[in-house]
C-alpha cells in the first residue's frame, strides 16, 4: 500500500494538506507518519516534498496535531541521517522538549522523536540545551510505554558524555531507572540497563568503576532474590557523580 500510494503521487498533495484546515492537518500528518513507517523510500521523498518545516509549525498547534507531527518527525528521523538533520535545522528540537510536559500521547511520541535525534553525538548538545534531562527523568515514572521511552532517550544522550552523565544524574534518575531494572518489563529492564552502563562508561579511567556497574546491572535482572535486593542496594548507593 505505501508502494502504491507513493507511485500514485499522493505525497506532495498531503504535504500541501499540511497547510490547510486544521482537520487537513492532523488527517495529513497522520497520513505521513503511516507512509513513513519503515519505508526508506517514502522517507525520501516526504523530505524532498518538504514536508519538515511544516510538520515542525504543527508542533504548536492544536493537540491532534502536535501528536500527528511529532509522530510523523519521529518516523522519519529514524535511522535517517538526512532527515534527522532537515529536522534539526528546521527548530525541532524545543517544541519537541516543551511537548514532554503535554498530552500522554505526545509525551510518548516526542520522546520517540528525541531518542532518534539524540543517536547523533552533535544533536545531543541540542537537546539537552533545550532542557530535556528533567521531563525525560519525570516520564521514568509515567505509563508503561513512556517508562522504556523516557529511558531509551536517556540511553542515548548519556553516550560518551560526561556533562550529560552528570546532568541525568542530578536530576535524579538513579532511582527510576534502579526500580525499572529490578521491577519492570523486560523492554524496561533492557533499556534501563542501557542508561545505567551509559552513565558509568565515558572514559577508561573510569573503567573499574563501569565494569561494577554492569556486574550490578546483572545481578538485578538475573540474581537470586537476595541477589537482587542487594545489586538494586548498591545501585541506589554508588557515587555516581565520583564516578563520572
Amino acid at each position: 500500500n505505501q508502494k502504491a500510494i507513493l507511485e500514485a503521487g499522493a505525497i506532495e498533495p498531503l504535504v500541501k494538506l499540511l497547510d490547510g484546515t486544521d482537520t487537513q492537518k492532523e488527517n495529513a500528518a497522520g497520513a505521513l507518519w503511516n507512509l513513513a513507517c519503515n519505508n526508506l523510500d517514502n522517507k525520501k521523498a516526504i523530505l524532498e516534498a518538504g514536508a519538515i518545516e511544516p510538520l515542525v509549525k504543527l508542533l504548536d498547534g492544536t493537540d491532534r496535531q502536535k501528536e500527528t507531527a511529532a509522530g510523523a518527525l519521529m518516523m522519519l528521523a529514524i535511522n535517517n541521517p538526512d532527515n534527522q538533520k532537515a529536522i534539526i535545522e528546521a527548530g525541532a528540537i524545543e517544541p519537541l522538549v516543551k511537548l514532554l510536559d503535554g498530552t500522554d500521547r505526545q509525551k510518548e511520541t516526542a520522546a520517540e522523536a528525541l531518542i532518534n535525534l539524540a543517536a547523533n553525538p552533535e544533536n545531543r548538545v541540542l537537546v539537552i540545551k533545550a532542557g530535556a534531562i528533567e521531563p525525560l527523568v519525570k516520564l521514568l515514572d509515567g505509563a508503561d510505554r513512556q517508562k522504556w521511552i523516557a529511558a531509551g532517550a536517556l540511553k542515548n544522550l548519556a553516550s560518551n558524555n560526561p556533562d550529560n552523565q552528570k546532568a541525568i544524574i542530578e536530576a535524579g534518575a538513579i532511582e527510576p531507572l534502579v526500580t525499572l531494572l529490578k521491577e519492570g518489563e523486560n523492554t524496561q529492564k533492557r533499556y534501563a540497563a542501557g542508561v545505567l552502563k551509559n552513565l558509568a562508561s565515558n572514559n577508561p579511567d573510569n573503567q573499574k568503576a563501569f565494569e561494577e556497574i554492569k556486574r550490578l546491572v546483572t545481578l538485578v535482572m538475573k540474581g537470586s532474590d537476595r541477589q537482587k535486593e542487594n545489586a538494586a542496594r548498591a545501585l541506589r548507593n554508588f557515587k555516581w557523580i565520583q564516578s563520572i
